[in-house]
């Protein structure tokens, strides 16, 4: 499941954002039943409820201009591939960036070079009049018998090295194991430039 307000996915029966930390759901005082946060009344019930200050319903303006864009990738190409016609979208389209959800596969279309891709991706925004300098980049990597992690974390922190210029907005995970005892793992990260003052 994903946060309501900000998009990071999240456990189910969260109750709140790991990331952002919105409340995700409240329980009701009189039956104890899990309920909306943006409920007034227990759905179940009817106790009239006190909706918590600190988070409130997004107003149906907030989210008007909203959009979704879908990535639907053939098997056949690899996260390099789906990198370039990301980042292509990116540079022809003045957006503002609210969240993302991918889906993830084991592709095994390519041999030897079995990875943890990107299936589809949906990316919600909203135009804006000028391009927002978003860059979107992966690392995989693979390893026999265990999970090459510490491999991925240092491509990972060579790449944050070696590109000081962008600041990361959002990263996610993927791995498999294959039924030949290897894993592949790929991280996915969306970042944007930095403006020099």
């Amino acid at each position: 499941m994903f946060c309501w307000k900000c998009g990071n996915e999240i456990n189910e029966g969260d109750k709140f954002c790991t990331k952002c930390g919105a409340q995700q759901f409240k329980v009701c005082t009189k039956c104890q039943k899990r309920i909306s946060i943006f409920d007034g009344f227990c759905i179940y019930c009817g106790e009239k409820l006190i909706a918590p200050k600190a988070v409130q319903k997004p107003k149906q303006k907030d989210q008007k201009n909203f959009k979704t864009y879908s990535f639907k990738f053939s098997n056949i190409k690899l996260n390099a591939s789906k990198r370039d016609e990301i980042n292509k979208w990116l540079s022809e389209n003045n957006v503002i960036i609210h969240y993302l959800k991918p889906r993830f596969y084991l592709n095994t279309s390519c041999p030897g070079k079995w990875q943890a891709s990107i299936d589809t991706l949906d990316i919600v925004y909203e135009p804006v009049e000028t391009n927002q300098n978003y860059y979107f980049e992966y690392a995989s990597v693979s390893g026999w018998i265990k999970r090459p992690t510490e491999k991925l974390e240092k491509i990972y922190n060579d790449w944050k090295e070696t590109h000081p210029e962008y600041k990361i907005l959002w990263e996610k995970e993927a791995d498999f194991q294959t039924t030949r005892s290897e894993y592949v793992m790929s991280i996915f990260v969306l970042c944007k430039k930095i403006e020099q003052k």
